[in-house]
């Protein structure tokens, strides 16, 4: 079993979702705040293991519409950064996976009123200085 280092909550209006983040793929669940909190009130989100390899430093943020995205560094993308939408009944990535110029750590996603995504993260290809990246509804 692998330790969770991290880990971000997200409150929405339909439940509690919890993001665990560490060093190999984690899954991402589900928790609806009317039942006992006790083991069987969790639910996978889409399929567990979603990510293609192993994930780090993950990250999330809702739309106004409510679609759960997920950002994280993309181990099987050399450490690039990828970001993930989850559609209601599975994952899938947001542009293109490893987007980034070079590999990232310590990402964080928002996403504004007018549903525009930003990922802010510290950019191994600029000397590991802070970097933030739009996108624009086709490209990062």
């Amino acid at each position: 079993m692998k330790s969770i280092f991290f880990f971000s909550l997200l409150l929405v209006l339909s439940g509690l979702f919890m993001l665990p983040a560490g060093y190999a793929r984690q899954n991402l669940q589900k928790h609806q705040p009317s039942h006992p909190a006790n083991d069987s009130c969790w639910e996978y989100v889409g399929t567990p293991g979603f990510s293609g390899g192993a994930a780090s430093s993950i990250c999330s943020a809702l739309d106004n519409n409510g679609n759960l995205y997920v950002a994280f560094v993309d181990h099987q993308y050399l450490s690039h950064a990828s970001v993930m939408k989850y559609d209601g009944s599975s994952w899938s990535y947001v542009a293109s996976p490893g987007f980034t110029n070079g590999p990232v750590d310590f990402l964080s996603l928002s996403i504004t009123y007018s549903d525009t995504l930003y990922i802010a993260f510290e950019d191994g290809s600029n000397t590991w200085k802070a970097s933030v990246m739009k996108f624009d509804g086709t490209n990062w």
